[in-house]
């Protein structure tokens, strides 16, 4: 069932958990692998936000770190409204929160 960025992360919530984060730049190529390996074409709400100063993680408000791997020219903020972030084998990408 596709939803919004805040209606995954209410689903995560009242089952006990949070949207997943990538905590290490080994670990985003292993997951763009599999992704690739299994032809997923889509991409997925992970718990990464923008706070307008910086893009941080759900789980204790951490800033993003050292992760870098965006997708091609993102984040590109694209109509001014992309502030979550999402998993695509290409790489990370900014959403509007709205998307599903």
């Amino acid at each position: 069932e596709r939803k919004t960025w805040t209606d995954a992360q209410a689903y995560c919530k009242d089952n006990h958990t949070d949207l997943a984060i990538i905590d290490s730049n080994d670990k985003m190529i292993q997951l763009q692998n599999e992704a690739q390996r299994q032809q997923f074409r889509s991409s997925a709400w992970i718990g990464l936000y923008n706070d307008v100063n910086s893009w941080r993680w759900t789980i204790g408000n951490e800033p993003l770190g050292t992760l870098n791997k965006w997708g091609l020219g993102e984040p590109n903020n694209y109509n001014g409204n992309q502030e979550c972030g999402a998993i695509h084998y290409v790489g990370l990408l900014d959403r509007a929160c709205k998307e599903t």
